[in-house]
């Protein structure tokens, strides 16, 4: 190679990957800004992690004055924050104007569902034998929700 195309080829390689680089960074502000302005319109917002734990401290003052005997179990209550987490996710998504962000709150109503019954299973020592039919009956929900969705989506 000689020395004239050696000295090209690097100003076009910074330069492409330069441009790459910024486009790229666009990107992430830009999918950031949109999380940032969803969080912020949340009718919600920072309530969420309040009323968890204001129910956390509910079942731990129950459990002292009224002598509930649940210290094996008291940590399936932390389930109870990313479940209520995704369900007010998929309400504040199921008000939006986007479809394919009204389609996203499906996955997280499924998810936060999953999540309060496993807490509520795990806590009340409810036996698996009544409470994977549930997973069941959810999960099949959740396929007929996305094919009326799709369906409605295309027409």
């Amino acid at each position: 190679m000689s020395t004239q195309q050696s000295d090209v080829y690097p100003a076009q390689a910074t330069e492409s990957s330069t441009d790459w680089r910024t486009q790229r960074r666009a990107q992430k502000e830009a999918r950031r800004a949109e999380r940032r302005a969803l969080r912020r319109s949340s009718p919600l917002g920072g309530w969420i992690g309040g009323a968890t734990l204001i129910v956390v401290g509910l079942a731990f003052l129950a459990r002292n004055a009224l002598g509930w005997e649940w210290t094996n179990r008291w940590w399936a209550l932390f389930l109870l924050i990313p479940a209520i987490t995704a369900l007010s996710s998929a309400w504040v998504m199921s008000h939006s104007d986007e479809p394919h962000v009204r389609q996203a709150a499906y996955g997280a109503l499924f998810g936060g569902s999953f999540l309060l019954i496993l807490a509520g299973a795990l806590f009340f020592e409810i036996g698996w034998q009544l409470i994977w039919p549930f997973f069941l009956i959810g999960i099949g929900v959740s396929i007929l929700l996305g094919r009326s969705l799709s369906a409605r989506a295309s027409s």
